[in-house]
Parts: C-alpha cells; sequence; structure tokens
C-alpha cells in the first residue's frame, strides 16, 4: 500500500521512538523482525500511519493488534 503522495506509509518503532520509514508492509514488518533481532531487549512495533494501527514485534513472532492482521497472519 503506497500513499498518495508517494511517501511511506510504516513507521517502524522502537521503545517509543520512531526509528524508520518504509512504504510497503513486508519491508516494514522485516525491517521491524531484524531491530527486534539486534536489539532483543527493546519494545518494537510497526504502525500504519494512516489509520494508527500497530503491529508488535516479539522476537521471532508477529502479534498483530489489528483484525486485518490478525487473520492474514492466522493462515500463514
Amino acid at each position: 500500500m503506497k500513499s498518495a503522495q508517494g511517501a511511506a506509509c510504516f513507521e517502524i518503532i522502537a521503545d517509543g521512538k520512531p526509528r524508520s520509514m518504509r512504504d510497503l508492509k513486508e519491508t516494514a514488518l522485516e525491517a521491524g523482525k531484524y531491530l527486534k533481532h539486534m536489539h532483543p531487549q527493546s519494545e518494537v512495533s510497526v504502525r500504519l500511519i494512516q489509520d494508527d494501527t500497530v503491529t508488535v514485534i516479539d522476537g521471532a513472532t508477529i502479534v498483530a493488534l489489528d483484525l486485518a492482521t490478525a487473520g492474514t497472519m492466522a493462515k500463514r
């Protein structure tokens, strides 16, 4: 999903501070997983900027806090 302005739609957050932005959900989740792998003690999440939904990265497992993502992740 890309925004109308061509800007990034997803924000990667570590310990409550924005770390980086991505335009695709897949790359944002992978960046979040990598950040969590590099800093396992940190709280890492990916936020969809448009509607403020948050996906929390917990180690190797993704815990989805929005229903659309939860349904997608459950099918994997």
